[in-house]
């Protein structure tokens, strides 16, 4: 299916090997810790994240191949397709809106384990691939993918998301933060963003702040179901250990920038899908 997608970037066979010896050490060392975490903050993960991971059945000593993993999501009507690595916003939302799944071929050092300052492997298939099998959500995420696909390329959201996967994989390298002139561009683009406030920018911020780091209201409390939230133990912590950096969405959470390459500062719920859903007809 994902062969016929003419993105410009390269994506591999999905029944080729995928699971080097690496691998199989960063996703046995994260997820030996992860199962206990999971046990401890059950009570704040949203209830479609646990079915989907459960449906997912992944195992500590059993690194996920994407053959297996389609299979499982089959019944989503969602497909996944490997990548390298990061692709720019509009190739990453032209998949998503035919219902194929990036899924990055990367995975962090064991340095990294309990927070990977870039999307990996680890992020895409954890965090990711459970809570597509909520309807709700995966309708959520493909009209929201269309939406930017149809803004086309943004020069300056462009060059924001390049600046932050390089550092990104800077910190990821154990290179330290200290990159002033990256970090300086990166504060002017913030600038540039937080005052353009395009279409584009307001949905990149949507995503980040739903799909990356949201949470759902559930019985009158907030649970988790962002991605970059459930991959990252330390995210995790934070968010649980932190309840007064939660927030009502509201539409100005459109206009808020982030920093994907370090843990939020702070964190939103909404009371459904369809109340996002909803907010594409507005920004």
């Amino acid at each position: 299916m994902y062969k016929g997608m003419t993105t410009g970037h390269q994506t591999t066979e999905l029944h080729s090997p995928t699971v080097t010896e690496g691998k199989r050490l960063s996703w046995n060392m994260f997820f030996k810790h992860y199962k206990e975490i999971l046990n401890e903050f059950r009570q704040y993960i949203y209830p479609s994240w646990l079915y989907g991971f459960h449906k997912l059945n992944f195992k500590e000593d059993e690194t996920p191949e994407l053959c297996s993993l389609n299979y499982r999501l089959a019944e989503t009507g969602w497909q996944l397709v490997r990548v390298g690595g990061y692709l720019p916003s509009v190739v990453y939302s032209e998949y998503l809106s035919a219902g194929l799944f990036p899924v990055a071929s990367y995975i962090r050092p064991a340095t990294c384990s309990t927070h990977s300052p870039q999307p990996d492997f680890i992020h895409d298939v954890l965090g990711h691939l459970p809570m597509l099998f909520d309807p709700s959500y995966g309708h959520f995420l493909k009209q929201l993918a269309t939406e930017i696909a149809k803004c086309g390329p943004d020069l300056v959201e462009q060059r924001f998301n390049q600046i932050n996967n390089l550092l990104g994989m800077q910190a990821a390298e154990g290179a330290g933060p200290d990159y002033p002139e990256l970090q300086s561009e990166l504060t002017e683009l913030q600038k540039l963003r937080s005052h353009a406030q395009t279409r584009s920018v307001q949905l990149s911020n949507l995503m980040l702040w739903t799909i990356e780091f949201g949470l759902m209201s559930y019985e009158d409390c907030p649970k988790v179901y962002g991605a970059g939230i459930l991959s990252s133990q330390k995210e995790l912590r934070k968010v649980i250990s932190s309840q007064d950096r939660l927030r009502a969405f509201t539409t100005d959470t459109l206009k808020l920038n982030y920093n994907f390459t370090s843990v939020q500062n702070q964190y939103f719920y909404a009371s459904s899908f369809e109340e996002l859903s909803a907010v594409l007809h507005i920004c």
